[in-house]
């Protein structure tokens, strides 16, 4: 196993915080052997409607 990277460790809390301000949502969580672990998916833009464009 190599050494982890610097941006690997952070919470649960903090990784939805900061994937939903760019647009990831989560999916599934779950814990194995005391790790959580996100499944994120990317929301795509909304659609403007023709009067917005």
């Amino acid at each position: 196993m190599g050494t982890a990277f610097p941006w690997a460790r952070v919470g649960v809390p903090a990784l939805l915080h900061h994937a939903r301000a760019v647009g990831w949502n989560p999916v599934e969580q779950w814990t194995a052997r005391d790790r959580s672990f996100v499944s994120l998916r990317r929301t795509p833009p909304l659609a403007r409607s023709a009067t917005e464009r």
